[in-house]
């Protein structure tokens, strides 16, 4: 009965805590994707986790606060600008995300956490002779564990909201894996 009861557990943290893309669910926002990476080590991911932040940094993209190799810690902020907008009769309101994401490097795996994000508003007026004009308001935070925003009636609610903010660090996290898979075929690893 004791290995049963061990068994049992083990496969509920291994189901829990190693998701493979982000998800809500009742209790909000998966906290973190494991990506394993068979066969590949810490200073590889790590290098290459970098490499990808370079290649895809251009201005505005990404910053790295802190990376730290004898921790295998990175922690990136970045931002999509035009991420989403809202349509108004005689405007479109634009939605830059702002966020923050922290990268935790084991040999053969990275494990991803989204730790901020906030969605910054700004407007795009059309006048008569076509020229734009945009103001900008202030950012606000987003609660990333339940989706909740001053914002949540302008998406449509909060199961829309949910499902950008899912889509937004899904596809950050799984462009980061397919570069080092790509990387680690072309060293034959």
């Amino acid at each position: 009965m004791k290995t049963i009861v061990i068994g049992f557990f083990s496969l509920v943290c291994c189901f829990c805590f190693s998701q493979e893309k982000f998800i809500y669910h009742e209790n909000g926002l998966t906290q973190s994707v494991v990506v394993k990476l068979e066969g590949l080590s810490k200073d590889f991911i790590f290098k290459k986790a970098k490499e990808w932040y370079k290649k895809n940094k251009y201005p505005g993209k990404f910053f790295i606060n802190t990376a730290n190799r004898k921790k295998n810690f990175i922690r990136m902020k970045g931002f999509q600008f035009k991420y989403t907008f809202v349509e108004f009769e005689n405007f479109t309101e634009y939605y830059d995300a702002e966020y923050v994401v922290e990268i935790h490097i084991d040999s053969e795996s990275y494990s991803i956490f989204p730790k901020k994000l906030k969605f910054c508003p700004y407007e795009e007026h059309v006048d008569d002779d076509k020229s734009t004009l945009e103001l900008l308001f202030f950012c606000n935070d987003i609660d990333i564990i339940n989706g909740e925003t001053v914002y949540i009636k302008k998406f449509g609610g909060a199961a829309s909201l949910q499902q950008l903010i899912e889509v937004l660090f899904n596809t950050i996290n799984k462009e980061l894996e397919n570069f080092i898979r790509t990387e680690a075929k072309k060293v034959n690893l």
